[in-house]
This record gives structure tokens, sequence and C-alpha cells, in this order.
């Protein structure tokens, strides 16, 4: 972990999930996200030590365990508070919800967050107030439903997962969404914070930093989006299929052969697909077989 200089007093610590940090002064500061919890959790907690800083406050952008699953050891350690958006706060609040909204029942053991949940407080209006500075709250729902990004005075805006790293999609081979049409909104919105001089910084929550070429960004994540669009309308091309079939199709196209949570990422992106496909009138549900299937429209 490092501990880094974006902009006057924002700042990140480069990790697996990439934590804000905007520094009210030598000691107090503000965290965006944490990470997941356990032995990334406590390598979070002694290198926050190691800096000498005082963690008085957490925002979340949203309620993935990769962004929050520090959060209650953080609290045991700091006398804090949490900030996320109403939906998003629940998931904080009830950890084992994030995964049961998964798998639609209580997950199974090998998706269990390990974690109690916490009280969260609501973000209410596009301004947050710490500590007489002013953070302005961006929605960009899409890869959640209520996912925030926080831009700073520094003009720094921490966006979560609301848009991917060039570096990321090079690498990652489906990335999650919760709502496609939203998701192109939220890119689109960041593009044009950054046309206004709004924004000068962009700080994704994997992958390296964005100072410049934000329309080269905003152009990989749209192309990403439409090609994985365009493959699974190619599935269905053939015949109706299940959506047991799709994922095999789907997995067998990327090579994706082992993990319990990667199974279930993947079966609720393809969903928001079809989702997105039967909200457009290009794909309908019937049943054969005793199964539902997704059918290309004619």
């Amino acid at each position: 972990m490092d501990l880094v200089q974006l902009k006057n007093r924002s700042y990140i610590i480069k990790n697996s999930t990439n934590i804000g940090v905007y520094m009210f002064n030598d000691e107090d500061c503000l965290l965006i996200d944490t990470s997941y919890p356990g032995k990334t959790a406590e390598k979070l907690l002694k290198f926050l030590k190691a800096e000498g800083l005082n963690v008085k406050y957490i925002i979340n952008t949203h309620g993935h365990i990769d962004h929050f699953g520090a959060n209650e050891l953080l609290a045991e350690n700091f006398s804090l508070e949490v900030f996320a958006s109403a939906y998003e706060k629940t998931f904080i609040k009830f950890p084992d919800s994030t995964h049961s909204f998964l798998t639609a029942a209580k997950p199974i053991s090998a998706l269990a967050t390990g974690l109690d949940g916490m009280e969260v407080n609501e973000i209410k209006g596009d301004y947050l107030n710490l500590e007489n500075n002013k953070f302005k709250i961006i929605n960009l729902p899409g890869h959640s439903r209520s996912h925030i990004g926080v831009l700073t005075e520094d003009k720094v805006l921490y966006g979560g997962d609301a848009m991917l790293a060039p570096s990321i999609i090079k690498q990652i081979k489906i990335p999650y969404f919760y709502d496609i049409e939203k998701f192109r909104e939220s890119i689109l919105k960041i593009e044009e914070l950054s046309k206004n001089n709004n924004m000068d910084i962009y700080v994704p929550s994997h992958g390296n930093i964005i100072k410049k070429d934000f329309s080269d960004a905003v152009k990989l994540n749209l192309n990403k989006v439409e090609h994985l669009l365009n493959l699974v309308l190619d599935i269905l091309k053939e015949k109706p299929l299940n959506l047991e079939k799709i994922i095999e199709k789907i997995n067998i196209k990327f090579n994706i052969t082992e993990g319990i949570p990667n199974h279930f990422i993947t079966r609720a992106c393809i969903m928001s697909f079809l989702s997105y496909f039967i909200e457009k009138n290009k794909v309908e549900t019937i049943f054969k077989d005793n199964l539902l299937h997704y059918k290309l429209k004619l």
C-alpha cells in the first residue's frame, strides 16, 4: 500500500480496491471506500496507523463487499461515522444481503461475508459537509442501483466502479453491471464533468487513476458494454436458451473455469443484459421443457 497525493488535500491509497483519502489536517481524514474484510482490512488498518492517520469519516460509493468490507474493523479502532446513499447503506447495515442479492436466498457458506453490520448515515442532497469542507455527491448509478461518486474541492472525483479504468477493461472479462442504460448515462455524466472543467482527476476503485484522456476511457467503457451486449445477442441467435446454458456459453467464451463468486457475478451480469434486451423489446421469455428460456424477438 502507498499513500499518494493527487492534488492538494486529495490522496489515494493504492490497493486492490483503491481507497480515496481526503486530509482535513495532518492526521484527521475521510476515506472514500475501504476494502475487503479479513486480511486485506487488517493490512489497511496497520497501514493507516503506521501513517499516523485518524479516520473520522467513511463515505461508501456503493454496497459491494470490496468497498465496505473493512468498515467494521476500522470502526473498532477509530471513532468514525459512515455515510452512504439511502439504498446502498442497506447492504452495509445488513452485509449478508450483498450476496443474498445475487443468490435470491441465504448465501451459501462460500459467499458469507463474516460481517455483523453497522449503522450508516444516509446521504441526503447533493452535498455533504464535513469539517467545514464541502463534498459534492454525484449520482452515478449503473454498476449498482444507487452508486455515487465523491467530488472534492480539488476537482478530484472518487468514482468507485461507475467507470472502469482502461487498464482494468483490458483485463476483466465480464464487468458487473446492475443497469446497462444507467451505466451508460453515468459514463457520459463523468465525461461531461471533465468537459465542463469540474473534474481534473478521476479515481476508479480498481486500476490506474485517469488525469487526461477521459474521452478515451469513456469510449473504452461504452465499447466494452456494446461488445458484451452483442455477444449475448449472438448466443441467442441459434435458439432460445435458459439462463444456465447462456452462462455456460459465456464461461466457455471467456475460459471462466472456476470460482463460486465469479459464477454468481456472471449470472447477475447476464441477467442485466437480458433485462436490458427485454426492455428494448429485443428479447422475450418463453417456457420450454419446464424452464424459462430467453428468445430473440423476430
